[in-house]
């Protein structure tokens, strides 16, 4: 599961930009603005890993503006007997 969108507030209901999934083995997660510079990286991460260390909607320690920042998702999964890759990509709102 990949949200679309997400409120940084600080109200502890989703204030951070993650993902949710079963057979995740490990994924890399880079958000971008609309210019195309990687604002956010978590690489090699596990979903037991990550938590704490998603996407808050903060670049260099300061809040993003509203709107809309692509994503690129590379997740491992495991599947019966093989390892499977996959990347996705597409955009989140934050909402402030």
């Amino acid at each position: 599961f990949i949200p679309t969108a997400f409120s940084p507030n600080g109200d502890g209901v989703n204030d951070t930009f993650e993902i949710k999934g079963s057979f995740i083995e490990k994924f890399d997660l880079k958000v971008f603005n609309r210019w195309g510079t990687a604002i956010f990286l978590l690489e090699g991460a596990t979903l037991e890993s990550a938590q704490g260390q998603f996407w808050d909607g903060r670049y260099q320690g300061q809040p993003v503006d509203s709107g809309v920042y692509a994503y690129q998702i590379t997740v491992w999964g495991t599947s019966s007997s093989s390892v499977n890759q996959f990347t996705k990509t597409g955009t989140v709102m934050v909402v402030r």
